[in-house]
């Protein structure tokens, strides 16, 4: 198993925005408000994955901290959250497992989510 470079955005450190500016997003934009348009659900999904970075499969970054849902593990900081995905053999077969009849020597990195690019 091994990780790609992750993408600029977080070698320059950027972060997603926090789930409250995400909720707050969905709620302005679901049209109940008057004078304000409501944005289908494909649209709001494309506007919050420009919002969201993705470290890798099975990692989640709700704005304040980092999570392996795989390992049910938070990590402050994006050098702990790669480390665990080098050398964690739990997060390593979570991984084999989803990808179905062991492929797991492919790259889990630079996972990005392309229907909206």
């Amino acid at each position: 198993l091994s990780l790609e470079n992750t993408s600029t955005a977080l070698e320059e450190g950027q972060r997603s925005v926090s789930r409250e500016v995400r909720y707050v997003l969905i709620l302005t934009f679901c049209g109940e408000y008057e004078g304000v348009p409501e944005f289908n659900e494909d649209i709001l999904r494309c506007i919050l994955s420009f919002l969201t970075v993705r470290v890798a499969p099975f990692v989640s970054d709700p704005g304040d901290s980092y999570r392996c849902v795989a390992c049910q593990r938070d990590f402050q900081s994006l050098d702990n959250v790669m480390q665990h995905l080098r050398t964690s053999k739990r997060h390593a077969q979570v991984v084999r497992e989803a990808l179905g009849d062991g492929r797991a020597e492919g790259s889990a990195g630079g996972y990005v989510d392309s229907t909206c690019h």
